[in-house]
């Protein structure tokens, strides 16, 4: 028999054990990431798992459980009067969605979803996927009063991936001459990259902070970076780039999963503009993720053809479509409605003129809402 269950944290090692042999997984599928978002911002998760009985591949080692775990759907519910009421897999990072070992697993597992929308009243279920949800990826249970989600997908995001050779020479010999020029510069004008732990995190948020002020950005809270840092401690190294071996000039936090690295979080600071002390960063980023033998650099979602993609593009990476399908729970697909944070442009000039110190401080009460 096949069973949906709510996960609790007894069940962590049998999640991630399946998340890190699924080889349509990513690092966000991990089991944590419902952690730092309920200590950070007592978002609620709800971890769906689809266990059964059965021959599967991935058998929980414990003598004593007889359950195999087949299929899992992490969700954050995330609920406020100005952004509405939603189940979202994952908030705040690229991807999420469903990962199972067949397509009838995934279905029961979005049904279960929608299930638990309509028991939080929450208007829609977003995914955040590489591919996209076909109409048939749903039972027709409209004989029994239940109608057919409504399914929006966009295709406006896109995951920008760099396959990294077998040494870092080789990657920067690949570059054109006027990227290894840039790189270069940095060190010319006195800086210089290192990576780091825990103890480069305050550096970090420093330059994080003002670089979302100067964007017009809501801040993620501190102590979101740091349940990251600590949490995923295995996975997660800090890259920082200094002015004279003493000013913070730019930053990036690097994630390790199977052969990839995921850049999520990048940042410079403006009055080093001139000096581009943010094409250091990534080189040093690039260097490390290739000397520790990954495959894959993954510089984080762009929007098609805007500044950041261009900028990602230039290092050799190519773009991965992202799906982001939002279900609605009446069946519309809802296609008219306005994705969330557009329309604020107004909201956007006014942030950056604000002291660093005061979007600081509400800066988290805001961007805690804001899915993106």
């Amino acid at each position: 028999m096949l069973q949906i269950r709510l996960c609790d944290d007894t069940d962590r090692s049998h999640w991630d054990q399946y998340v890190y042999g699924h080889p349509e997984s990513s690092h966000y599928h991990l089991f944590d990431w419902g952690r730092v978002i309920l200590e950070s911002y007592r978002h609620q998760p709800y971890y769906l798992m689809a266990v059964t009985n059965g021959d599967h591949k991935e058998r929980i080692p414990e003598a004593a459980s007889t359950e195999t775990v087949c299929g899992v759907l992490p969700l954050i519910h995330m609920k406020s009067r100005i952004f509405g009421n939603r189940l979202v897999s994952m908030p705040f990072l690229d991807l999420g969605g469903p990962i199972t070992d067949d397509p009838q697993i995934r279905t029961l597992l979005l049904e279960s979803a929608l299930k638990l929308a309509r028991e939080k009243k929450a208007d829609h279920v977003e995914l955040r996927m590489s591919q996209p949800l076909a109409e048939d990826s749903f039972e027709d249970h409209s004989g029994n009063g239940t109608p057919m989600p409504g399914i929006h997908c966009r295709k406006d995001k896109v995951r920008m991936l760099l396959d990294l050779p077998g040494t870092s020479e080789e990657l920067f010999q690949s570059f054109k001459s006027k990227l290894k020029s840039q790189i270069r510069r940095p060190a010319k004008d006195g800086f210089a990259a290192e990576l780091g732990g825990a103890e480069f995190l305050n550096d970090f948020y420093a330059v994080f902070t003002s670089n979302m002020r100067d964007l017009g950005s809501p801040v993620h809270s501190k102590k979101f970076i740091t349940r990251v840092a600590s949490l995923f401690s295995r996975d997660a190294l800090f890259c920082l780039v200094k002015k004279d071996g003493r000013t913070p000039a730019a930053a990036g936090l690097l994630l390790h999963f199977k052969d990839s690295v995921y850049n999520p979080w990048a940042s410079s600071l403006r009055r080093f503009t001139r000096s581009s002390p943010n094409m250091l960063l990534y080189w040093k980023m690039l260097e490390s993720a290739c000397d520790d033998g990954c495959r894959i650099f993954d510089f984080g979602r762009s929007s098609v053809d805007g500044g950041t993609f261009r900028f990602k593009k230039q290092w050799g990476a190519q773009p991965r479509t992202l799906s982001w399908c939002r279900l609605t729970l009446d069946g519309h697909p809802d296609s008219n409605q306005q994705p969330e944070g557009q329309g604020l442009s107004w909201a956007t000039a006014v942030w950056k003129r604000l002291p660093t110190g005061v979007t600081t401080r509400i800066g988290p009460m805001v961007r805690k809402n804001i899915s993106l």
